[in-house]
């Protein structure tokens, strides 16, 4: 049986009602944000374009826990769904939405955005620590092509370096499955296997990683051994 919502303190409830009358006057008309509300799950969908395409179970039933013991303590951003009248898209918080589904909530906390929601989704979901070293590649790239950036501006953007940017898209010269499979696999190996020429000598090594047997140094080592 799924664990009822707690319900709301009668004096929080005021509370956020007088910081809510107090910020009415510090938030323009124009701002890309509303004040939050109570969204229907059922109205919810995940965007399609959302970069980010594997969810770790275990981390949702985990999350979804910790929400059932504590509430929801950050809205999920939404934008309206054009093909659904009352509908929304996730523009943030897609695992939020996942683990209220699996403590079988009815609503969620939100905010509606009404900026540029694609480069909000993208930069929300590319600065997050869980991400696959292929979602994250496949997003600076989404990045660069739909936003017409330099890698400079996507660093400045990501808070990193422009070398580190460099070799996020370098994994891309891999081929695609093995960096759908390679999930397990360091970062920094799949980089230095994206610095080889295709060839057999990576087709070796990328065989070996996926095995477990090869570390980056030993990689070097088979690189000077060729």
């Amino acid at each position: 049986m799924s664990r009822a919502r707690k319900a709301a303190s009668p004096v929080l409830g005021a509370a956020m009602s007088v910081i809510d009358a107090a910020a009415e006057a510090l938030v323009p008309q124009d701002s890309r944000f509303r004040h939050s509300f109570e969204a229907p799950l059922a109205r919810i969908r995940p965007d399609p374009s959302q970069p980010r395409k594997q969810f770790n179970p275990e981390e949702i039933s985990s999350l979804a826990a910790t929400m059932a013991a504590e509430g929801q303590l950050q809205p999920v951003l939404l934008k309206r769904d054009p093909e659904l009248r009352g509908g929304w898209i996730l523009v943030a918080g897609e695992r939020r939405w996942r683990a209220a589904r699996h403590n079988g909530w009815t609503s969620l906390l939100a905010i509606e955005h009404e900026g540029d929601a694609a480069l909000a989704a993208l930069l929300e979901n590319l600065q997050r620590v869980d991400l696959t070293p292929a979602e994250e590649a496949r997003g600076v790239q989404r990045l660069i092509a739909e936003r017409k950036l330099s890698q400079a501006e996507v660093a400045t953007l990501l808070g990193k370096s422009a070398g580190e940017v460099s070799a996020t898209l370098r994994l891309l010269t891999l081929p695609s499955d093995f960096l759908d499979r390679a999930t397990p696999l360091p970062r920094n190996l799949l980089v230095e296997l994206a610095r080889l020429d295709p060839g057999a000598l990576r087709d070796r090594l990328m065989a070996q990683a996926e095995a477990g047997n090869l570390t980056v140094r030993a990689l070097r080592a088979g690189i000077e051994a060729g």
